[in-house]
């Protein structure tokens, strides 16, 4: 195991085997299963300790040395071994091949082609309405190892804690997922849902009116009464206009 600190971050490496891992020590959910005996990885978190990413090698491997610049892109050091070992966590596949007995490695991760790979675990599904027209049905959340399929429509609301995210549902469950607010602003913004406080935001199919005392508040169907920024309130408005 190898730890480094820069950035105001802590990169974690070492390698796993046999059972499956949650690399999130919060609410959420982030959980990588070893390929072989041995394999990889490497974590990130923040100076509260707050997950932030985690990816491993697809293959026989170990990680012993971690760093990374000022960029934040990352360095990974150690050994594997076999045939056509993808050592890229996205895509496409970046194979190599090691000796008979193995082979030493060292491989940059760049920050932004990694959080790009890493933040497939929150993607829109698009699927058919019609002949015509394709709409947004579903929201795709997954951690690379496993996955769920959450109609839109289910979504009551999203809460934001630290960096979570609460996802209210219809069924009256919580389903909390370790990215920020704001990722999911920019992802369902066009598709009937409107941030309306820095900690909220709501599918307005599930708003069932508006309060203008204390300051404002949205009702929502599940009976919560959410306050309104002051700068959101006339945006939120115009989309019942």
């Amino acid at each position: 195991m190898d730890l480094y600190l820069a950035n105001n971050t802590l990169y974690i490496c070492s390698y796993f085997n046999y059972a499956a891992l949650d690399f999130d020590p919060g609410p959420g959910t982030y959980t990588l299963s070893p390929e072989i005996s041995k394999t990889a990885f490497a974590a990130t978190y923040d100076m509260n300790g707050n997950f932030l990413s985690a990816f491993k090698i697809n293959s026989y491997s170990m990680a012993h040395g971690i760093s990374a610049d000022n960029a934040g892109n990352i360095y990974l050091t150690g050994e594997f071994a076999g045939l056509n070992v993808d050592f890229d966590p996205g895509a496409p596949n970046v194979p190599l091949t090691s000796q008979m007995n193995g082979s030493f490695y060292t491989w940059e991760y760049e920050k932004e082609k990694l959080n790009s790979s890493i933040s497939q675990r929150a993607r829109v599904l698009l699927e058919n309405y019609g002949n015509e027209t394709r709409k947004v049905k579903k929201l795709v959340m997954n951690n690379l190892d496993e996955f769920e399929v959450i109609d839109l429509e289910k979504i009551i609301r999203l809460r934001a804690e630290s960096n979570y995210t609460h996802f209210i549902l219809t069924d009256k469950r919580k389903v909390t997922i370790s990215r920020t607010l704001g990722e999911y602003e920019k992802l369902l913004d066009e598709h009937g849902f409107y941030r309306i406080h820095q900690s909220h935001i709501v599918n307005l199919r599930h708003v069932t009116g508006y309060v203008k005392a204390d300051r404002g508040q949205v009702k929502m169907c599940d009976g919560e009464l959410l306050q309104i920024s002051r700068e959101r309130k006339d945006g939120f408005i115009l989309r019942f206009v």
